[in-house]
């Protein structure tokens, strides 16, 4: 009996030990490294006009995210078309990443941003994220796993003021 009990504590000791590391957060700023490279292809989408260009930044940490270049891996930049644009990163590491997008409408290489700070100018976030979220975007939650050579990553742009787009539009059609 006595030995059943010493085994039974240290089953429940042993499992609430593996529960606990297994529920605490990760290390969030720590990049994830992988053996080998390969190119990367960031897909853009919902671009409002062609006017100005898509800038592009690659994030390994939240450090910077998502719109300090500074803190960025790799940025790059590429000719709207359509609505579209497709940029890509040559030999990066395998790693976690998260990408940022800027429709950089005035050249200025920064969001441009009315009086109470909500940007003017469209952006996307991987991972889905967007403007159905409330306050700035988590690198976190952006993050994802590239392991794959030609990994080709959907960013959809959008636009906080399109519906005041969508209004003037209207108003302004026939």
């Amino acid at each position: 009996m006595r030995k059943f009990i010493g085994r039974s504590l240290l089953s429940v000791l042993l499992g609430g030990w593996l529960l606990v590391c297994a529920c605490s957060p990760a290390r969030e700023n720590a990049p994830l490294t992988l053996a080998g490279e390969g190119r990367l292809i960031v897909e853009m989408a919902g671009f409002r006009n062609s006017q100005g260009m898509a800038r592009v930044w690659l994030f390994a940490s939240a450090e910077g995210f998502p719109d300090e270049e500074k803190g960025a891996l790799a940025s790059a930049q590429g000719e709207i078309r359509d609505g579209r644009c497709e940029v890509t990163f040559p030999q990066l590491p395998f790693g976690a990443y998260a990408v940022s997008v800027l429709h950089d409408e005035d050249g200025d290489n920064r969001m441009a941003a009315n009086l109470f700070g909500m940007p003017r100018e469209g952006f996307g976030l991987s991972n889905g994220l967007g403007t159905r979220r409330l306050g700035p975007p988590d690198f976190a939650e952006a993050r994802f796993l590239f392991m794959m050579d030609g990994l080709r990553v959907p960013v959809r742009v959008e636009y906080l003021d399109r519906r005041r787009d969508e209004q003037r539009r209207r108003r302004q059609s026939p």
